[in-house]
């Protein structure tokens, strides 16, 4: 039986090949009567898309290149999990490269980027200015950055809040009567110091709204792992601050609290209540269930690439755009009344 091909379904719906192949990409510049007609054409001689020679005849990999920093975080995992979602759904790969080093590989990278090694590219969480994603664009290679912190402005961005999880975490705490705050902040490197920063900045002004200051004596500096946040509730203990509410700026560092607290003989959330920052799915398996700031990271990679292949595919134009994702906080077991009012 021979093959149906293209040219039958143009001859039957009375349009041309170019329109069969704008309707079998989802291409939004063909009405909608128009589109009809080729779908009952399509569907009347069972047609089936040949997907590589669309690639070929569209000069397309059906592939989006993910460049991210090295590392093995649990929010990368999130990230990575939320961009395949997204491109598996739409029979797209992912690539994935960490950000060069130095002038030589940058040069490479770019001549990658420029020479179609991706149909589309997301850059996350870039440290600095990148002055080569706008010559990409005017290449018409569709590009997204994910939590650039400001740092590349006209290029289309999906940026968290982190500021209504937080409030909302302060207002919790203090609403369960908790009185005395101590914060383990992210460390002082360079690539997390910006991040580090603002949530402790962020949990600054919503403690002093409410009446609080977070005395620098109860802020400690820790590396986002267990290990971090144990040795900041050690260092805490060890100088005798007293506190009965912990804030970390990550998961890890709120479950390895915990573990500190407990091995001090300190209950929580009874004498101390937790809170932490991500919303990992191991936060609802600890023990307690830990209370935590819901950060969409797999949200926002899943979108951002969504976007991406719409704006490959031809379905939308890619304008710049700056997208506020919404942080919020998880209640869970890790927080609760103060003793002083029947905990």
């Amino acid at each position: 039986m021979r093959k149906v091909t293209i040219k039958d379904v143009a001859e039957s719906a009375g349009v041309s090949k170019a329109t069969v192949s704008k309707v079998l990409n989802q291409r939004y510049d063909v009405n909608g009567e128009t589109a009809e007609r080729v779908q009952r054409a399509i569907a009347a001689l069972g047609f089936v898309k040949d997907r590589r020679a669309v690639q070929l005849a569209q000069g397309r990999s059906d592939s989006v290149g993910l460049i991210v920093p090295s590392s093995t975080d649990e929010w990368m995992i999130e990230v990575l999990r939320g961009a395949m979602q997204e491109a598996q759904a739409a029979r797209f790969t992912i690539a994935v490269q960490t950000f060069p080093e130095g002038v030589a590989d940058t040069d490479r990278l770019v001549a990658d980027l420029r020479g179609r090694a991706f149909d589309g590219v997301l850059v996350v969480q870039p440290r600095d200015h990148l002055p080569w994603l706008p010559d990409l664009q005017a290449a018409g290679i569709p590009v997204t950055v994910l939590d650039d912190h400001g740092t590349n402005p006209g290029i289309t961005a999906f940026v968290p809040d982190e500021s209504t999880g937080i409030e909302e975490a302060v207002s919790h705490l203090v609403g369960l009567g908790r009185e005395s705050f101590a914060l383990l902040s992210g460390p002082n490197e360079e690539r997390t110091r910006y991040t580090s920063e603002k949530r402790l900045a962020l949990y600054r002004a919503a403690l002093l709204a409410r009446g609080f200051v977070l005395d620098d004596a109860h802020v400690v500096p820790a590396e986002y792992s267990l290990a971090g946040g144990e040795a900041g509730v050690a260092h805490l203990l060890k100088r005798g601050v007293r506190f009965d509410a912990l804030i970390a700026s990550s998961d890890a560092m709120a479950v390895g609290a915990m573990r500190a607290l407990k091995a001090a003989g300190l209950v929580v959330p009874r004498a101390v209540s937790v809170v932490g920052f991500d919303d990992f799915p191991a936060a609802n398996y600890t023990d307690p269930r830990l209370t935590t700031v819901h950060n969409p990271l797999f949200d926002m990679s899943a979108r951002a690439v969504r976007g991406l292949i719409a704006s490959i595919t031809g379905k939308v134009r890619q304008e710049a755009a700056r997208e506020i994702v919404r942080t919020h906080l998880i209640v869970r077991d890790s927080t609760g009344p103060a003793i002083n009012q029947g905990g």
